[in-house]
């Protein structure tokens, strides 16, 4: 199934290496994957909550949303 947006298909977010085993695209963590939700849904990725101490802590320390899905 072809995106409409980016021109990309499935197969083209799927790639991995000739054996099968480590990505060939850029790796992405569960962090990049849950900035690219906190962005569709209207949230600021630079928000903090205070910690325990009181202190501002970010949401994410890997706020780079993936920009393929964008």
């Amino acid at each position: 199934m072809l995106n409409i947006q980016t021109g990309l298909s499935r197969r083209d977010f799927l790639r991995v290496g000739s054996l099968g085993g480590a990505s060939v695209g850029v790796p992405y963590s569960p962090q990049n994957k849950l900035a690219t939700f906190y962005r569709t849904l209207g949230i600021d990725l630079a928000t903090t909550l205070p910690d325990y101490n009181n202190r501002p802590t970010f949401l994410l320390d890997d706020a780079r949303p993936i920009a393929e899905l964008m």
